[in-house]
């Protein structure tokens, strides 16, 4: 009898660690605030799926871009992820009551980001080459094949190559390259390189004004030109 309340016991514990595992990772780490063109999603072990504004986003889901394409996330605490054409991630993020953990994967591409500073938020981007811990800051994140770039706009980022364990802090302002070969090499930021990581970090966020020529005809045959303006 005693043997068979054990067991009980541990079937109703282990149902329990199950449960509480998988209620962490059915929370939302974060939304699909804006999509345009191409972006798509997949959990584990599941085919890919097309990402509208709205779409939520979990622990281990990917998502991609294609080209001229772009993905802007906002995650709980209202930091933004812009994820750029052509780029890849993985969400490996877990949310508790006391701490919120981002590791963003990054695949492929480039990335730019505004991480609200919070006590109890961390991020960290992690490719194949290095991995970059990411509190208060605004930048950029480029994952190449044999190097990364970092450019930090504000705050610090600290950066480790994955090679050779070499870290630095990036600061406002510099430009930070790691390679496959376990170099670091950190100097200051061109104007031409901040204004074009601005420029970076509002892809997806301005409208451009167009407009659409139309030739009319009225029932004399008399032409007529209507011009219709939109954004996009």
């Amino acid at each position: 009898m005693k043997k068979l309340i054990y067991i009980i016991i541990l079937i109703l514990g282990f149902s329990a660690t199950n449960f509480s595992y998988e209620q962490l990772s059915k929370k939302t780490l974060g939304v699909v605030r804006k999509a345009i063109n191409k972006v798509e999603k997949k959990e584990p072990e599941s085919e890919w799926i097309k990402a509208d504004k709205g779409t939520p986003l979990f622990t281990r889901d990917q998502m991609r871009t294609g080209k001229k394409s772009v993905a802007i996330i906002k995650f709980s605490d209202n930091s933004i992820l812009r994820v750029l054409e052509n780029s890849e991630l993985i969400l490996l993020g877990e949310k508790s009551n006391r701490q919120i953990i981002n590791n963003i994967k990054i695949l492929k591409g480039i990335f730019g980001f505004d991480i609200i500073k919070l006590q109890n938020e961390q991020y960290t981007f992690e490719s194949p080459t290095s991995v970059a811990s990411i509190r208060g800051t605004r930048g950029i994140f480029s994952h190449q094949n044999e190097f990364d770039i970092l450019i930090v706009l504000e705050g610090v980022v600290n950066i480790k190559n994955i090679t050779t364990g070499k870290e630095s802090d990036v600061k406002e302002g510099e430009i930070c390259y790691s390679y496959a070969d376990g170099r670091l090499e950190i100097r200051k930021a061109t104007e031409e390189e901040v204004n074009a990581t601005e420029e970076n970090l509002k892809i997806g966020e301005t409208q451009r004004d167009n407009e659409l020529k139309l030739e009319l005809k009225d029932s004399e045959g008399n032409k007529k030109d209507l011009k219709l303006k939109y954004k996009e």
